[in-house]
């Protein structure tokens, strides 16, 4: 069971491996709006990702509880992992409801930006013929 709870912590420990830093990036920034739709298809196939992994942490968790009841040798070493991996669990969580706002504000900043440059050019037209 220890060695279950090993592997599969590994394993996700694995996973989540830049998983912070690419939450973080604030590519988004200095993006164009088509840029910002592609970010925003690829942030959507994270978060399903993400939920999908889900089922894991619990799996994680579950397991060292098993350890903990069994009263295993090593329990300390184990409960301080599970509780890091849970701790960075909830940090992601958090990382990706921010990224998803911060690309839905920027989105809609730049398709008004957008908006005003198509009023722009239309009110524009008849002034240049008029020229």
């Amino acid at each position: 069971l220890a060695e279950k709870f090993r592997q599969k912590a590994s394993i996700h420990e694995a996973w989540t491996d830049g998983k912070e830093a690419m939450l973080k990036h604030r590519d988004y920034e200095t993006a164009t709006l088509s840029d910002i739709k592609a970010l925003i298809r690829k942030h959507e196939a994270f978060e399903s990702d993400l939920a999908a992994h889900q089922d894991r942490v619990e799996q994680i968790a579950a397991i060292a509880q098993e350890l903990n009841e069994l009263d295993y040798y090593d329990s300390h070493n184990v409960n301080t992992r599970c509780q890091k991996i849970c701790d960075q669990w909830d940090a992601l969580g958090s990382l990706t409801q921010s990224r998803r706002e911060a690309l839905e504000k920027t989105e809609k900043q730049l398709e008004t930006i957008d908006q005003l440059h198509l009023e722009y050019a239309k009110r524009a037209a008849p002034f240049n013929n008029w020229m």
